[in-house]
């Protein structure tokens, strides 16, 4: 049980489901139904994502080692060896790659192992030279739902599936924002470049309540690109989008509250699950 809890660890699953959760989006926007290539197209997605977690920890694990929120992944404590690490992430990069190959749309294999090579390649080794790596992570987040829609079927040039992309780059934006605020001690021991280190806190919880709200502003264009149709659930994304930004504006630009980034990087990140929910089930409906 000890083993299984270091390998989920290793692989990141929660998060590599919520990765995969993007491709079946992408896929469905597409397609339009579920069938036998989307599961398999999902599963491809979410083993490419176990395999970037892996290496991308034994890449770091002399980072990891020194930072308290990472020092007790398994390869910093032993219990997982980089080499074991290694031979699993291989593994799962081949499999992940076959099965986006059996969905028989190369594009979407291609684009798969391109988007982890670009994780292992650009984003990592940036984040210890620039303060503004965390682009080159967006584009990582906003990758996986072109990878369905091209599974589906879909041209890579569609503007429907190129907004989508657009819209999850702009999410990660706090996204990544809101981690280095929690962390930003930690990442800068380690050796990271860390941009909050750079504004006051008063002025970084303002740029982030503005990539909030422009986050906000991009998710209100998804029924102009048609990618959401019906009225309920254009209906039910305005109130999403409104409750978000009202809540947001109460808990980083009103002095005196009890703000936590950690509640704050929660919630933010249910309401884009939560979106991405919406976005299916309005496809399904169709």
């Amino acid at each position: 049980m000890r083993l299984l809890r270091n390998y989920l660890a290793l692989f990141k699953v929660w998060l590599s489901l919520a990765i995969a959760l993007s491709a079946v989006a992408g896929f469905i926007l597409y397609s339009g139904a579920f069938s036998a290539n989307l599961w398999l197209t999902a599963l491809g997605v979410f083993l490419l994502s176990c395999s970037a977690a892996a290496f991308n920890q034994v890449q770091e694990r002399r980072y990891d080692a020194l930072m308290d929120r990472t020092r007790n992944r398994p390869i910093p404590t032993g219990t997982i060896t980089p080499l074991r690490a290694t031979i699993s992430a291989s593994v799962l990069l081949v499999a992940g790659a076959v099965l986006l190959l059996s969905v028989a749309n190369p594009g979407a294999a291609i684009l798969g192992v391109a988007n982890l090579a670009w994780y292992i390649a650009v984003y990592t080794p940036l984040k210890r030279k620039s303060h503004f790596a965390v682009l080159a992570g967006a584009v990582n987040g906003a990758v996986p739902p072109v990878i369905g829609w091209m599974a589906g079927g879909g041209p890579i040039t569609d503007p429907k599936i190129l907004f989508i992309a657009l819209f999850v780059f702009t999410w990660q934006i706090p996204h990544f924002w809101m981690l280095l605020m929690l962390h930003g001690k930690d990442y800068r021991k380690a050796g990271f470049y860390d941009i909050t280190e750079r504004f006051h806190p008063t002025v970084m919880n303002l740029l982030l309540f503005i990539w909030i709200v422009a986050t906000a502003v991009v998710t209100m264009f998804l029924p102009w690109f048609g990618i959401i149709q019906h009225k309920s659930s254009m209906l039910f994304l305005a109130i999403l989008v409104m409750s978000m930004i009202l809540l947001f504006a109460w808990l980083v630009l009103i002095p005196g509250k009890n703000f936590t980034i950690k509640n704050a990087f929660v919630t933010f990140n249910i309401f884009m699950i939560v979106i991405f929910v919406t976005v299916i089930f309005d496809e399904l409906m169709n």
